[in-house]
């Protein structure tokens, strides 16, 4: 009877979800060398080679691709036991940090409701803020952790994916046609707004900030009626607005990494959501990347 290690079906799945040993090595808090290992010894359990290596990273092989989901319903199973097992011991508190365009992403709202739900013996404390802010916050130590967002050149954090940025407006509004371009943005610490304004200037596009607020409600209902453009993630395009490609003459934007960065709070708690919030967000992205695909 061959029995299967977890901690390297573990290792397997890190790395086919962040295509680098380096970076999956990182996140499992592991040597480079001993994850390479552990693929190794799985490929001689498979007599395959469950990996391909591509210009832009590792990538699952056929063989690879067969196993990849029975391997994660083995290891969600495993921690689901696991967990079962610990809800009753995790005491303590945990503060984190979201910024302020994912505060309504269902997908944040699950994985937080699943956790508080889940684990009645850890306070839970929710802040909203810029990136900006939120990094001072866990550099502070007013944060244990905080999702963020980070220019890939810049980037510090354990990066869970990519998303574009993109310019919206209102549904069938006319705001980006103005001569002077009027934009609202959340506030100054706003992470996007040097990229934003340096495209425009780069373009030579006049521009005119017609609202500054702490609150993103408040700016994206500036653009709803059609007072203003403004930028957002791709996943987060609000109702009532749409997205302004290219034909509209405004520069395109780069990409963001969706990274999450701790204080130096390691305690059982705060492990335990970092794990969930690492799974959750990684395996998300993936799944969306191969319907794309």
């Amino acid at each position: 009877m061959k029995n299967l290690s977890i901690r390297r079906l573990r290792s397997f799945l890190t790395v086919a979800e962040m295509g680098s040993v380096t970076t999956a090595a990182k996140f499992l808090n592991q040597t480079q060398g001993a994850v390479s290992q552990q693929l190794s010894k799985l490929d001689e359990e498979f007599s395959a080679n469950l990996f391909e290596r591509k210009a832009d990273g590792l990538k699952l092989s056929q063989a690879g691709e067969e196993i990849y989901r029975s391997a994660k319903d083995l290891v969600q199973s495993h921690d689901r036991l696991v967990a079962s097992s610990e809800r009753s011991e995790l005491k303590g508190s945990i503060s984190i940090g979201f910024p302020l365009d994912l505060s309504g992403k269902e997908m944040v709202a699950r994985v937080m409701r699943s956790f508080i739900e889940s684990h009645p013996g850890v306070s839970v404390k929710i802040r909203y803020g810029s990136s900006t802010t939120l990094r001072e916050n866990v550099k502070g130590g007013a944060l244990d952790l905080a999702l963020i967002e980070e220019h890939p050149d810049i980037s510090n954090g354990l990066v869970l994916y990519r998303e574009r940025l993109i310019w919206i407006g209102a549904q069938n509004g006319k705001s980006y046609t103005d001569k002077v371009l009027p934009v609202s943005l959340v506030s100054e610490t706003c992470v996007y707004r040097p990229y934003v304004l340096a495209g425009l200037e780069q373009i030579e596009r006049p521009w005119k900030c017609v609202f500054d607020s702490d609150s993103y409600e408040s700016t994206i209902a500036m653009i709803r009626m059609d007072l203003a453009v403004g930028v957002v993630l791709s996943s987060a395009l609000p109702g009532g607005c749409a997205e302004l490609d290219s034909a509209t003459g405004l520069p395109r934007l780069p990409e963001f990494n969706i990274s999450l960065i701790f204080s130096d709070n390691v305690s059982p708690p705060v492990k335990r959501l970092e794990k969930i919030l690492c799974s959750t967000f990684i395996d998300a992205h993936v799944r969306e990347r191969a319907v794309m695909d």
